[in-house]
């Protein structure tokens, strides 16, 4: 009987990534907050500490674990993603699977790239097997591993979710105007002033964190 074996995702890489990145904004947010004048050089600071504060949050919010079991014996794959509220559980059959691929993220320009490990389902489905490294021959070894165990083709992948990306930015835009239509009912006229101060990174945090968390339950 030929042997099940696993692929987990990079879940403690990713929650390191994202309390780093929300650390270094709460710090940013401490600093500006400590400056007694606000002129333009402390308001980009700011708004940099809220940026980061939000990548971190959503990456938290967002957070699963998935693990991807490879059954050579029935032929399939079992993907067992357990989020935050709730699990999810799908069986793919291996003649159902197009193709295996590894999409890059970033480039050397930038920085050092991340290799996210995807699985192409037949009708345009993309799964993510939640496996990343900074390694591209260590990705590319995997990679060709699976999609020697399926018998499909290896090839280049889609880089971001499109849903994920979705929810991200729609719980921006929707805090946002929530504080706009706050300061509109409670404060007074908009007027540039509004955005100055610790309250509307406090109160646009806040908004976004509740508002993604909602998108991530209910939007599927």
């Amino acid at each position: 009987m030929e042997t099940t074996w696993q692929i987990k995702s990079s879940s403690q890489k990713g929650f390191i990534v994202a309390v780093g990145s929300l650390l270094v904004g709460l710090l940013f947010l401490w600093l500006t907050w400590r400056v007694p004048a606000q002129d333009s050089n402390t308001t980009a600071a700011m708004w940099l500490g809220v940026l980061l504060v939000g990548v971190g949050l959503s990456a938290i919010i967002l957070d699963e674990e998935i693990v991807t079991t490879v059954d050579p014996g029935q032929r399939c794959l079992r993907m067992d993603c357990r989020r935050r509220w709730g699990s999810v559980s799908v069986t793919v059959p291996f003649e159902e699977v197009e193709s295996v691929s590894v999409a890059r993220v970033g480039s050397r320009r930038d920085g050092n790239p991340s290799f996210w490990l995807q699985i192409h389902r037949q009708g345009g489905k993309v799964f993510s097997t939640g496996w990343w490294s900074m390694s591209e021959a260590e990705t590319l070894r995997l990679a060709e591993r699976l999609s020697n165990e399926i018998g499909c083709e290896r090839r280049g992948g889609i880089p971001l979710s499109p849903a994920s990306a979705g929810r991200i930015a729609a719980a921006a835009i929707g805090a946002v105007v929530l504080y706009a239509a706050w300061f509109r009912f409670s404060i007074g006229p908009w007027c540039p002033g509004m955005w100055f101060g610790t309250a509307p990174p406090f109160f646009i945090l806040t908004g976004f964190a509740l508002l993604l968390g909602l998108f991530r339950r209910f939007w599927v």
